[in-house]
């Protein structure tokens, strides 16, 4: 387990600087789509609860 962290780490020092800014990218899009997705699922669950009454 250790070892595959120092694995990764070397690895992650190598790795050119443009990739780690795709990659940060890459986080922060999904964050923006998964919140969006957590939003749409209150506000649906929102509204199927006022439907209900």
């Amino acid at each position: 387990m250790f070892f595959c962290l120092f694995l990764f780490k070397e690895l992650w020092q190598n790795f050119p600087c443009k990739w780690k800014h795709r990659l940060k990218m890459i986080k922060q899009i999904f964050n923006v789509i998964k919140l969006i997705f957590i939003i749409l699922l209150f506000i649906f669950v929102i509204i199927r609860l006022v439907c209900q009454f």
